[in-house]
């Protein structure tokens, strides 16, 4: 039952410690701040997927649901050739860093949108996307 109870502990917490959460970008007057686990980067022809976490300086009410949001991970693939992208999984959390409890959870691929020229998915696609 103990190495059970660590086990468990252990695969809770691996998220964040095995993951290599790297910089990207700070946006919107410097309240969200977006950060690319490098070691998820997987591609599949011209399309790559990733893990992006979103950390917030301020909560964000999430609508239907009572608790604030500090944070989200999503899993998104991007289309390099086509300059289009799509959430295929989505975290929220309680607190920074993808910690805390877990808000809200979302396991559904979304269609494929276009990416604006600016925008924080515009930088992500040029960096996941260069040389490729």
């Amino acid at each position: 039952m103990k190495s059970l109870l660590i086990t468990t502990a252990l695969l809770l917490l691996s998220n964040n410690v095995i993951a290599d959460w790297e910089y990207i970008s700070t946006v919107k007057d410097k309240k969200i701040i977006y950060y690319i686990d490098t070691t998820t980067i997987k591609q599949s022809g011209n399309v790559v997927k990733i893990w992006l976490m979103a950390d917030l300086k301020e909560p964000e009410e999430i609508p239907y649901v009572v608790k604030m949001l500090l944070s989200y991970k999503n899993r998104v693939e991007y289309n390099c050739d086509q300059n289009v992208e799509r959430v295929i999984n989505a975290v929220g959390y309680s607190k920074n860093m993808g910690e805390g409890d877990i808000i809200y959870k979302v396991d559904e691929n979304e269609k494929w949108k276009p990416i604006i020229s600016g925008s924080i998915s515009s930088y992500i696609l040029d960096y996941i996307c260069e040389g490729k």
